[in-house]
C-alpha cells in the first residue's frame, strides 16, 4: 500500500514505515504510468486536496502480487491529515466520487464498490477468485476479508516446506475449504515437479490448476 500526501507544497510518498525505500521508487514508477509526477503534485497539493492523505494499492512488475493484476496505481480511499481521522465518507456515493477522482483527475485505476451486509459478504468471499474485500461500516469501522482462494494460493505457493501438504497424519485439508481439496491432491500427485519450482513458478502452477 502507498500513502501520498502534500507536505511543504510537495508530494510525500510513503509505504509501510518508509519514505525512501525501493518500494517508494516502485510507486513513483507506477505513478508515472498514469501521468507525470508534476501533475500528481498539482492534484494532491491543490487547495481542495492538500489536507488529505490518499491511499493506493501499487502493483509493480518487480514485486508481483499473489493475484495477477495490471501494473499501476489503484486508488483506495482518502483520509484527513489528523491523528483522529477516519476514512473520509462511507457508502456507495462516496465510492462513486472516489472512482471519478481516480479516473478523471489522477488517470489511475479505481476499485469497484457496492453496498451489502456482513452476512452476504462472508458468503461471497468464500467463492471469489481474488484477494477479498475491504469493507466500511456506517459507524466508521473498517476491516478486510481475505478469500480462501487467495489464502490457499499464498500458502501453497510461498511455503517451500511441503510436509503439511504431504503428511496424511497432519492433513492440511482440515485447515482449508472443501473447494480446495482437489488442489492439495494435485500437488501430492505431482510433488516432485512441484517442489522443484521457484515461488513464482509455483504460483503459476497453482493458478493454472484453478484455470483448468
Amino acid at each position: 500500500m502507498v500513502a501520498i500526501s502534500c507536505y511543504n507544497d510537495d508530494l510525500l510518498i510513503s509505504t509501510t514505515g518508509s519514505t525512501d525505500s525501493d518500494f517508494v521508487e516502485y510507486a513513483k514508477d507506477m505513478m508515472k504510468l498514469h501521468m507525470p509526477l508534476s501533475d500528481w503534485k498539482n492534484v494532491i497539493c491543490s487547495t481542495e486536496n492538500k489536507n488529505y492523505t490518499f491511499l493506493f494499492e501499487c502493483v509493480h512488475p518487480e514485486d508481483p502480487h499473489i493475484i495477477v493484476e495490471t501494473p499501476g496505481m489503484y486508488f483506495l480511499a482518502k483520509r484527513e491529515v489528523s491523528w483522529d481521522s477516519t476514512i473520509n465518507g462511507f457508502g456507495l456515493d462516496c465510492a462513486t466520487n472516489w472512482k471519478e477522482f481516480a479516473e478523471l483527475e489522477l488517470h489511475c485505476f479505481s476499485v469497484d464498490a457496492f453496498i451489502t451486509t456482513i452476512g452476504e459478504l462472508k458468503e461471497l468471499v468464500k467463492t471469489v477468485q481474488h484477494e477479498g474485500f475491504i469493507f466500511y461500516c456506517e459507524d466508521g469501522t473498517a476491516s478486510k476479508l481475505k478469500s480462501p482462494y487467495y489464502l490457499t494460493l499464498k500458502w501453497v505457493a510461498r511455503n517451500p516446506n511441503t510436509e503439511k501438504l504431504t503428511n496424511m497424519k497432519n492433513d492440511f485439508k482440515l485447515k482449508i475449504n472443501e473447494e480446495f481439496y482437489g488442489l492439495v491432491d494435485a500437488i501430492r500427485e505431482n510433488i516432485t515437479e512441484y517442489t522443484a519450482l521457484s515461488e513464482q513458478d509455483r504460483l503459476t502452477w497453482v493458478r493454472n490448476y484453478f484455470t483448468k
